[in-house]
C-alpha cells in the first residue's frame, strides 16, 4: 500500500468510528470515540514526516485535479496536536455526558467534526477546504444546541449565523481568486500577490470561525452547549481552524499585500485586549474563558500576520500551548458546573478542600495560558513579544504585554474566588468529579507544564518543518 492511500485510510478513521459510534449501543459509545481517536493519533504520530508529499485520490484524478491533499510538517503538527486535546476531551466525555440523553448524535457529530480538521489542514485544493470548512460549521451548530433548549438553540442558530456569512465572504474570495488565477491549487498559487478585496474577503471568513473582532460575539455564547463541546470549540478544534486557514493562505501559499497585513495585526492587538477586558468582568466561568481563547488566539492571528521564521515558529508553538492549557481550563470548568450544578463564580469558593485534583490541574493549565515560566505558554508568548520588537511593532508589543498582565488579573481572579475564597452557597458536595473527567483534566495540566519543561522538542520540531 502506498503513502497516499495509507494516508487516505488515516483520515477516514475519525468518519468510520463517528458511524460506529452511532451504531453501537449507548454503553459502547464513548469506547468507540476513543478507540477511533486513539487509532488516528498512533497512526498519524507513526505518518509524521518533515517532509512534504502530496496526496490526490483516483476520482480527483479522473477530474484533472492534481492533488487534494498535501501532507506538509505543519499540517501533521496541528493535526495531531488536535488528535491529542480530542482524545482527552473523548476520555472526559465518558463521564460527562452519562447524564446526556443524546450520547449518540454527540459522538457522532464530535467524531466528523475531528475528521473535517483532519481533511481541512491537509487540503491544498480550495474547494476541499471549503467543504470541511463547512462540515465543521454545521457540526459545531448542532453540538451547541444538542440540548435543544431555547437557549442553547439561539446560541447555536448566532454561531451558524455569523460562521456562515464569513464562509460566504470567504468563497466569494476564493472565486475571485480563481477568475484572476484560473487554479484552486494552493500550492500553484505560491507566492501569488492576492488582491486587497480578495484576501479581505477571506480574512472575513477566518475571523468568524476564530472569533475575532467584530465576528466573535458567537463564542461566549457557545458556552451554554455541554463541556466537552465547549472544549472542542474554543480549545482543540474550531477556532484553531481560523488562525490555521490564515497561515495556509497567506503565510505557505499567497503572499498578502502589507496593508492588508497591518490590518489583521492592528485588529489582532485590538482583539486581545478588548476581549481580555471583557473576560475580567465576567463572572460565568465558561464565559470568562470564552473571552479569554478570543484574547489568546489574538496572539496566534498577530504573529502570523508579522510572516517571519520567528513570528510562524511562535504561533505554531502557541496553537499547542494554548490547546492544551485551555482545554484543561474548560474541562477544569466543566467538572465545577457537572458537580455542583453551577457556573456563577459569586456562588463558587473553597473548592481548593474539596476538589484538590481539578484545582492542581487548574493551577497548571493556568500557569501556561498566563505564560509563566518554565511553561511552555511562557516561551511561545515572549517568542511573539520578541517577534514583533524584531518587526519594529514597539507599540503592538507593549499592548500585548498590557493583554498578557489582564490575562494574569482575569485567570487568577477565577482561581481565587473559585479556589481559595470561603465556600458560596453552591458548594454543597464534598467530592470530586467522576474519575474519567478528573483524569482527564489532569493529564491536560502535566502536559501544560511537561511542554514547557521539555521545551526543546516542539521548538526542535518546529524548527526542522520550517
Amino acid at each position: 500500500m502506498t503513502n497516499g492511500n495509507i494516508f487516505l485510510l488515516w483520515l477516514a478513521i475519525p468518519f468510520a468510528g463517528a458511524i460506529l459510534a452511532a451504531a453501537l449501543p449507548r454503553s459502547l459509545k464513548s469506547s468507540a470515540a476513543f478507540v477511533s481517536l486513539a487509532a488516528a493519533l498512533a497512526m498519524g504520530v507513526r505518518l509524521f514526516s518533515t517532509e512534504s508529499f502530496v496526496v490526490s485520490s483516483s476520482i480527483a484524478s479522473r477530474l484533472g485535479v492534481p492533488a487534494v491533499f498535501v501532507a506538509d510538517g505543519f499540517a501533521f503538527f496541528m493535526a495531531i496536536t488536535v488528535l491529542a486535546v480530542s482524545l482527552l476531551i473523548a476520555v472526559y466525555s465518558h463521564g460527562y455526558m452519562a447524564r446526556e440523553s443524546s450520547t449518540g448524535e454527540f459522538y457522532f457529530l464530535f467524531l466528523v467534526f475531528v475528521g473535517a480538521m483532519m481533511g481541512l489542514v491537509f487540503s491544498d485544493h480550495l474547494v476541499a477546504l471549503y467543504i470541511f470548512w463547512e462540515i465543521t460549521a454545521i457540526c459545531s451548530w448542532r453540538l451547541i444546541g444538542l440540548r435543544r433548549e431555547e437557549k442553547h438553540l439561539a446560541a447555536a442558530n448566532q454561531a451558524l449565523m455569523i460562521t456562515s456569512v464569513g464562509a460566504v465572504a470567504m468563497l466569494s474570495g476564493i472565486a475571485l481568486i480563481y477568475a484572476a488565477t484560473g487554479s484552486f491549487s494552493l500550492a500553484a498559487l505560491k507566492e501569488y500577490r492576492v488582491g486587497a478585496v480578495a484576501s479581505l474577503l477571506i480574512i472575513a471568513g477566518i475571523f468568524s470561525k476564530s472569533a475575532q473582532l467584530p465576528l466573535h460575539l458567537w463564542l461566549p455564547d457557545a458556552g451554554v452547549a455541554p463541556t466537552p463541546v465547549t472544549a472542542l470549540l474554543h480549545a482543540a478544534v474550531l477556532v484553531k481552524i481560523g488562525v490555521y486557514a490564515f497561515w495556509r493562505f497567506f503565510n505557505a501559499s499567497m503572499a498578502l499585500d502589507p496593508t492588508v497585513a497591518g490590518f489583521v495585526s492592528n485588529a489582532s492587538v485590538a482583539t486581545a485586549l478588548v476581549a481580555a477586558a471583557a473576560a475580567s468582568k465576567e463572572n460565568d466561568i465558561k464565559r470568562i474563558l470564552a473571552y479569554s481563547t478570543i484574547s489568546q488566539l489574538a496572539y496566534i492571528m498577530f504573529a502570523f500576520s508579522l510572516n517571519t521564521v520567528t513570528a510562524v515558529a511562535a504561533g505554531f508553538t502557541y496553537i499547542m500551548a494554548h490547546s492544551f492549557a485551555k482545554a484543561g481550563l474548560f474541562l477544569s470548568a466543566g467538572v465545577i458546573e457537572h458537580t455542583l450544578g453551577a457556573k456563577d463564580l459569586r456562588l463558587l469558593g473553597g473548592l481548593k478542600k474539596t476538589m484538590p485534583f481539578t484545582d492542581a490541574a487548574f493551577i497548571m493549565c493556568a500557569l501556561s495560558l498566563v505564560g509563566i515560566p518554565p511553561t511552555v505558554g511562557f516561551f511561545a508568548k515572549y517568542s511573539i513579544v520578541s517577534a514583533a520588537l524584531d518587526s519594529h511593532r514597539f507599540f503592538s508589543a507593549f499592548l500585548l504585554l498590557v493583554a498578557a498582565v489582564m490575562t494574569m488579573y482575569y485567570i487568577f481572579r477565577f482561581y481565587k474566588k473559585a479556589f481559595t475564597q470561603d465556600a458560596g452557597e453552591a458548594v454543597t458536595s464534598r467530592r470530586e468529579g467522576p474519575v474519567s473527567m478528573v483524569f482527564a483534566v489532569v493529564a491536560l495540566g502535566v502536559i501544560s507544564i511537561a511542554l514547557g519543561i521539555l521545551i526543546q522538542f516542539p521548538t526542535g520540531l518546529i524548527s526542522k518543518i520550517l
